[in-house]
């Protein structure tokens, strides 16, 4: 007790009053305090007293105080007395009283009450909206709305209803909130109870509401279904975007709603209908290279996409659209990439990218893709062929002539030896018939016919 005398002729409260030195006084008188609360809270408890109880921590009793009689906690005797829900509410007007808006949360998403009347004879909601000061009422304000609409979503998560989780995440329950019974995430929870669409409309909602682009453009990518309604609105998430008219957020659901119909797309197997669907979403100007926000790569560059049917079927259709467009360095980026200008579309009676660009008037770019093989390079393999087997033939007549040039052969060397031969023998034959005079006409024909 604190009432009782001591030694020193003082009751416990007046020594503790008088301690010196006065610097250790504050944490003596605290730890009394702290005390005689939770001493009061275990008697309330055993007492059955939930009003009691309720004021007892409100007024700071720790729920976690260890009852030296039994071991176990404040908040697991309530628990066993049917009197969870005073220590709950008591510990959201706690933390009111200290202005803490992360312990008000987490109260309050434990399932206290803000209608419930305090020890100030005041409802919690009307605590707040009265908390001085002022500037601390804000943070609390939004601290117990958020509380609540975490608290609505796990109900409607236990309850199975994807409607009510839909319209509480849109209000702005925090899907990564995370529950206190289970210590899992509402999104977690969700997704063990089939719930996970629920929870990606419920996003998309959200984040128009709080004009938030790049979360809307996650959450269509994520899977949020364009054409639910919000039944606290009565709107779909198209008419959710036309009433509140900002084209950002405009520009953000084409690109999501365009990158997830991709990704789809992308998922094996292919089908005509996929392929058709892709050429169409190129039409409307989705982006063929869509960044997966996951790996911060090209939906076509993820290893279960690469090199498959897909990842072709993608190329090839945006190759059509960029070559019906006349776009000619959009097309020579996907030819690069394994785009064939030769493919046969499906779902496009069965033309291809080069009879995309000649039916819509644009000869030039037909012309320069029919001359593009499908790694990206210009003319056809068997060009490549006939150039590689002229170009071997002229080396090998180059490499035989320079041979003969250098070396020679010997029958040339003796028929060089014979013309010198004869010129000499011819010469002396004409300066002796010269001499003989009449008898030159014989001696010169002699010896020429015996020389040659």
């Amino acid at each position: 007790s604190t009432e009782v005398v001591g030694p020193n002729g003082m009751s416990l409260r007046d020594t503790l009053a008088t301690y010196e030195p006065e610097s250790g006084r504050a944490a003596l008188q605290a730890a009394a305090a702290q005390a005689v609360q939770d001493a009061a809270a275990f008697a309330a408890v055993a007492a059955g007293n939930s009003t009691a109880l309720l004021a007892l921590v409100a007024a700071g009793a720790d729920p976690d105080a260890v009852d030296p009689a039994t071991g176990k906690t404040l908040r697991e005797l309530a628990v066993a007395a049917g009197l969870e829900q005073a220590v709950l509410d008591g510990d959201a007007f706690a933390a009111v009283a200290k202005g803490d808006a992360t312990a008000l949360r987490a109260a309050l998403l434990a399932g206290a009450s803000t209608e419930v009347v305090g020890p100030n004879g005041m409802s919690l909601r009307d605590t707040l909206a009265t908390y001085e000061p002022e500037s601390g009422r804000a943070a609390l304000q939004a601290a117990a709305a958020q509380a609540v609409q975490d608290a609505a979503a796990f109900a409607a998560v236990a309850a199975g209803n994807s409607t009510a989780l839909l319209a509480a995440v849109a209000a702005g329950a925090d899907p990564d909130a995370v529950d206190p019974a289970t210590g899992k995430t509402l999104r977690e929870l969700a997704v063990a109870a089939g719930l996970e669409q629920a929870v990606l409309d419920g996003d998309a909602f959200a984040a128009v509401a709080r004009n938030d682009a790049d979360a809307l453009e996650a959450a269509l990518i994520a899977g949020a279904d364009v054409g639910t309604i919000n039944v606290r609105t009565g709107l779909t998430l198209v008419q959710a975007l036309a009433a509140v008219d900002r084209p950002a957020l405009d520009a953000a659901f084409k690109r999501g709603r365009d990158t997830r119909i991709l990704l789809v797309a992308l998922r094996p197997p292919l089908s005509d209908d996929k392929e058709g669907a892709m050429v169409s979403l190129f039409q409307q100007g989705a982006d063929y290279a869509a960044i997966d926000p996951k790996t911060g790569l090209p939906f076509y560059a993820g290893a279960s996409v690469a090199g498959s049917a897909s990842q072709k079927a993608l190329f090839n259709a945006a190759l059509y659209v960029f070559a019906s467009n006349n776009d000619e360095a959009n097309a020579l980026k996907v030819v690069a990439l394994g785009g064939d200008p030769f493919a046969k579309l499906t779902s496009q009676d069965r033309a291809t990218a080069i009879d995309a660009a000649r039916s819509n008037g644009h000869v030039a770019l037909a012309e320069k893709l029919s001359r593009t093989t499908t790694d990206g390079d210009s003319g056809h393999w068997w060009v490549a062929l006939v150039i590689c087997v002229v170009a071997a033939v002229v080396v090998l007549l180059l490499v035989l002539y320079y041979c003969c040039k250098v070396r020679g052969t010997p029958a040339d060397e003796d028929l060089y030896r014979v013309d010198r031969t004869n010129d000499v023998e011819i010469g002396a034959a004409e300066m002796a018939a010269a001499k003989l005079g009449g008898e030159a006409v014989e001696m010169n024909e002699a010896p020429r016919k015996s020389a040659v």
